[in-house]
C-alpha cells in the first residue's frame, strides 16, 4: 500500500489509519501511478474486526476529474474577475457619462464621469429613480417612454437631446444615447455634457451673423476667393455691382469679374500676392477695370486684404465703382481745356 501512496504523503495515510483503529474518518492523499504522475483519491476508512484481529476497510474515490474541474473552475472565476476588472478600467476611462438602470429605470451603476458631472456620489445613485428633480436625475415624460420601448420593443436612444435646470451644476444641454445590455433587462445609458459647445456654437453664430451684417452695410462690392482661385464669399453689393447672384458666383473662377483682355496678367498679380500676402491697395497708379454680366467694363478701385481660416488662407478684395468720379474727373478736365481755349483767343 505505501508504494502506492504519493511520498510526501506517507505521514498524512499513517496518521488517518491510527485514527480509523478508533472510528470511521475520511482524508485526502495523493497515490503515484506507474508512470509516476499525482492522482488525487479520497479515502473513506472504516474499523472491522474480523475474528481476533483488527482491520481498516479503505474505500478510494479518485478526485482526478474533480480537482481538474475545481482548477478549471477557480481559472475561469480568476479569468472573469480579471475580465471584469478591465471593463471597469474601461469603463472608468470613458469620457461619457454613463448610468446601468434596470426596467424600473431604476439606477444600478454609474461611472466616475457621471459623478463629476452632476456631483453625485457611487452610493447615493445607486436604487434611486434615474427620473426625478434631483441631482443626476431627468425630467422628461418622453425620455422615460423611449427607454421602456428599448426593452419592449429593442429599440435604441440615438442622439436624444436634453435641455434641463440640474441642482448643483445649473442648466445643461445634454446628448443621450441608449441600448439594452446582451439579453440582461438592464439598459446602458450614455450621456454627453454639449453645453460649452452648443454655448460656443451659438457665439461662433452670433459672431457669423455680425460679420454677414457689417459686410452686407458696406458700400463696397467685397469678394473672398481661395488659394485655388475660386470665389467663395461675395455680398449683396457684389450682386448690385457686377449683375451676378450669389448663387453664381460661388465656386466660380474670380476671372468672371475681369475683363478678357487683363485675365492672363491678373493671374500672375493673384499668384504673386498669394505668395505675400498683406494688407494693400491693388494696382497704384493703374486703370482697373472690372467686368459685369452683361460684358460691360466699369473702372474700380480695389484694396486687398488676407485672412487666415480653417479651411485656410483667403484674399478679400474690396471693390469700389469709380465711374462716376471718372466721368467727374473727365467733366472737370473737359471745362478746363474749355477754360484754357478761350484764354488764349482772349490774348
Amino acid at each position: 500500500m505505501l508504494d502506492l501512496v504519493w511520498p510526501d504523503d506517507h505521514p498524512k495515510l499513517d496518521a488517518l489509519l491510527r485514527r480509523a483503529a478508533q472510528r470511521n474518518c475520511r482524508g485526502e492523499i495523493r497515490l503515484q501511478s506507474r508512470k509516476g504522475a499525482s492522482l488525487s483519491v479520497h479515502l473513506s476508512l472504516n474499523p472491522l474486526r474480523l475474528d481476533s484481529t483488527r482491520a481498516v476497510c479503505l474505500i478510494a474515490s479518485d478526485l482526478s476529474e474533480t480537482k481538474r474541474a475545481e482548477q478549471e473552475l477557480r481559472a475561469s472565476s480568476d479569468q472573469a474577475q480579471k475580465s471584469g476588472e478591465y471593463a471597469r478600467a474601461i469603463v472608468e476611462t470613458i469620457h461619457e457619462a454613463l448610468v446601468v438602470v434596470d426596467s424600473e429605470c431604476r439606477v444600478l451603476t454609474v461611472n466616475r464621469t457621471f459623478c463629476n458631472l452632476f456631483r453625485v456620489s457611487l452610493q447615493g445613485m445607486e436604487h434611486q429613480s434615474f427620473f426625478g428633480l434631483g441631482a443626476g436625475q431627468c425630467n422628461v415624460p418622453q425620455l422615460r417612454e423611449l427607454l421602456q420601448d428599448i426593452l419592449s420593443k429593442g429599440t435604441q436612444i440615438k442622439d436624444f437631446e436634453l435641455d434641463q435646470d440640474f441642482p448643483a451644476i445649473g442648466s445643461r444641454r445634454l446628448v443621450l444615447n441608449a441600448r439594452q445590455i446582451d439579453e440582461s433587462k438592464t439598459i446602458l445609458i450614455a450621456i454627453e455634457d454639449f453645453t460649452e459647445r452648443k454655448q460656443a456654437q451659438e457665439e461662433a453664430e452670433k459672431s457669423q451673423a455680425t460679420i454677414r451684417a457689417l459686410l452686407e452695410s458696406t458700400p463696397q462690392s467685397v469678394v473672398a476667393v481661395s488659394a485655388d482661385e475660386k470665389i467663395v464669399l461675395a455680398n449683396g453689393n457684389t450682386e448690385k455691382m457686377f449683375g451676378y447672384s450669389r448663387e453664381e458666383l460661388l465656386g466660380q473662377p474670380l476671372d468672371i469679374l475681369v475683363p478678357e483682355n487683363v485675365r492672363a496678367g491678373h493671374v500672375k498679380h493673384r499668384r504673386a500676392y498669394f505668395a505675400n500676402m498683406q494688407s494693400r491697395p491693388m494696382g497704384i497708379g493703374l486703370n482697373l477695370v472690372g467686368r459685369r454680366k452683361d460684358g460691360t467694363n466699369f473702372p474700380v478701385e480695389i484694396g486687398l486684404s488676407a485672412i487666415e481660416t480653417a479651411a485656410g488662407k483667403l484674399a478679400v478684395a474690396f471693390v469700389s465703382d469709380i465711374t462716376q468720379r471718372r466721368q467727374l474727373e473727365e467733366a472737370g478736365r473737359a471745362r478746363g481745356e474749355e477754360i484754357q481755349a478761350l484764354a488764349a483767343s482772349l490774348l
